[in-house]
């Protein structure tokens, strides 16, 4: 079997990162990566998370476009950007043509001029608009087809309410929206071709709140005729820009070691789906990571048992079918997705057992239909971070959103803890029916062998103890949905590249937490948290892991260090070992000096560095 390419090891595809640029039109800075906007900001306050086009097909499988005649003008206080854009998936056929151009005034003009080129379903297509999370608690003003409105976006997630089988979104459609991005300071936002709605995307752990077109409120789905065109626009202008300067960002990211942040949830990884026990070597491993809980459907739990007893582990049991095999196998936990559910499983666990309850799916399926969970220890749900976007921007950025579900789900079920799992990167299940025909099963995401799966794995611990989780199970044990491969290896090497027994990047991650999981941790403080982030914990020492999360080498100073720290790195250099020899790789670091009580380092495209203190 061949070397992995070196993309490969960043995020298991054989391909370099999407190409991106800094463009500038006044007081306004953006970054276009392919065909969308990224953090536009003004005078360093971000008024746009992403700008694109959505296209969306019956079962809301996003379409990706293909593009051409890509040309960029940029001057050195405005910029014109414009493309031919082409979506096909099965009957659907959609092109249009686009162009983002930014004036000296810090104006943004966004066009969409597209036409449909078969008969076809579809759930949604047109411009979508992400305000960042940080948006939450600040005020805005709308307009509707009945007039003004005004309000608070929710601190604690909002929910997609559904009436009659209806959804809503947070407030009436509009064509015009003003957020405010600081005090004194106002995004205008102005549609034209539709009339925009906004969710809460923190529902499903993206960032954002997202301003979205084809209105949820007219249901799904829409039925598009050949010949049909779709025409949109936005411009965003600013109120209290005037004077303001784009902000410059230089010098390493700071990260700072602060105050007790409270303790580690505990840690457990899914059963694996594939269905085969695991091997000698691989209870070994997994014995590294000291795990609270394997997680288990009810129909496996036999199989379940064993496996935990192997590796040291307690079960935690999906009631899925019911509550028949209750009696089928002992657990530390069980987890029934029915609160009606919840009173015949306390009268027959009794009340030493605990009892999580609430869904299957994600935190917004508890949020939209709150149940009841009088009788339940926990309330629980899964997070995937692929819902909407699967791009590695995207990725990167759901994890502080991870720890926005914990936060809106102790404020609502006050009292009960909060029990997350499985944490994966792609959706174990799918509520609308066939993704589609992809070259792998849609529930396996080739970045799972990768050093992206590590970094994101340490920003989403980091988020989720933060918040306050009680509980996390991560991913599978074995398998290319777990933390290693399989002996046998991959099924389909060329699209998963994988070795035969492996350990996946992530899998270290894990064991380094292994290593400090009763340690309270410590708060870490990111000054660019979308690029590099950090989970700090101290016990006799101080224990840190270091997280670049994008594709660019990043220096990064960590202050708060005593004397002399140990540092031992993973990445595309160190990787290939350390999934060959994981033994050798754990038993390795090198010592270095923290001068006036810091240590810089430059880490790697998805680099994780572990410093011990």
């Amino acid at each position: 079997m061949r070397e992995p390419s070196r993309f490969q090891l960043w995020y298991g595809r054989d391909e370099p990162p999407v190409a991106t640029r800094e463009l500038q039109a006044g007081p306004l800075v953006t970054r276009l990566e392919g065909i969308d906007l990224r953090y536009v900001r003004v005078g360093g306050a971000e008024a746009i998370r992403r700008l694109f086009v959505a296209v969306r097909d019956a079962t809301w499988g996003t379409v990706p476009p293909q593009v051409s005649n890509l040309q960029v003008d940029a001057a050195q206080d405005s910029f014109r950007v414009s493309f031919d854009a082409f979506h096909e998936a099965g009957d659907l056929r959609f092109r249009w043509r686009g162009e983002l151009a930014g004036g000296a005034d810090g104006s943004l003009d966004c066009r969409m001029d597209g036409v449909a080129e078969a008969d076809f379903d579809y759930n949604r297509i047109g411009f979508c608009v992400l305000h960042p999370r940080e948006n939450a608690g600040r005020r805005y003003r709308a307009r509707t087809p009945d007039g003004e409105i005004e309000g608070t976006l929710p601190e604690t997630i909002g929910p997609q309410r559904s009436v009659g089988g209806k959804l809503f979104p947070l407030f009436p459609s509009y064509d015009r929206l003003e957020l405010e991005l600081a005090d004194g300071l106002w995004a205008r936002f102005e549609f034209e071709g539709d009339l925009f709605e906004m969710e809460d995307q923190r529902n499903w752990t993206d960032a954002s709140f997202k301003t979205y077109s084809t209105p949820i409120t007219l249901g799904f789905p829409h039925h598009a005729r050949a010949g049909q065109e779709i025409r949109q626009r936005i411009r965003l202008t600013f109120d209290g820009a005037d004077g303001l300067e784009p902000v410059a960002e230089g010098g390493p990211i700071r990260i700072e070691l602060g105050a007790p942040a409270g303790r580690l949830p505990k840690i457990g990884l899914g059963v694996a789906s594939h269905g085969e026990p695991l091997s000698e070597r691989e209870v070994g491993l997994l014995r590294v990571l000291r795990l609270d809980h394997l997680r288990v459907d009810d129909s496996e739990g036999a199989r379940a048992r064993e496996e935990a007893r192997a590796i040291g582990a307690g079960l935690e049991v999906a009631l899925v079918d019911g509550i028949d095999r209750l009696g089928d196998v002992q657990a530390a936990r069980y987890v029934v997705f029915d609160e009606r559910l919840i009173a015949p499983a306390r009268e027959r666990l009794g009340e030493e057992a605990e009892i999580a309850a609430g869904t299957d799916g994600w935190f917004v399926d508890i949020n939209r239909d709150r149940p009841d969970l009088s009788g339940a220890d926990a309330v629980a749900y899964s997070i995937t971070a692929t819902v909407h976007a699967g791009d590695e921007t995207s990725v990167v950025e759901t994890p502080a959103a991870q720890g926005d579900t914990v936060r809106s789900a102790a404020a609502l079920w006050p009292g009960r803890r909060v029990v997350v799992g499985p944490v994966t990167l792609r959706p174990r299940l799918w509520p609308f029916g066939s993704l589609g025909s992809g070259e792998l099963p849609y529930q396996v995401d080739p970045r799972q062998c990768s050093l992206f799966a590590a970094a994101w794995t340490v920003a989403s611990l980091k988020h989720l103890a933060g918040a306050g989780a009680a509980s996390v199970t991560y991913f599978e044990t074995t398998g290319w949905r777990g933390v290693m491969e399989t002996e046998a290896g991959s099924p389909w090497p060329d699209l998963f590249p994988s070795r035969p027994g492996q350990v996946f990047p992530l899998y270290h991650v894990l064991a380094d937490v292994a290593d400090w999981k009763d340690a309270p941790l410590v708060e870490a403080k990111s000054s660019a948290p979308l690029a590099v982030e950090a989970l700090a914990l101290r016990d006799g020492g101080l224990h840190v892991l270091v997280a670049n999360l994008t594709p660019e080498t990043q220096r990064c100073r960590i202050a708060g260090l005593p004397g002399r720290v140990s540092v031992r790195t993973l990445d595309e250099t160190t990787a290939v070992a350390a999934g060959e020899r994981p033994e050798e790789f754990r038993s390795q670091a090198e010592q270095v000096e923290a001068r006036d009580g810091a240590v810089e380092l430059e880490l790697r495209p998805y680099a994780v560095v572990r410093l011990d203190a």
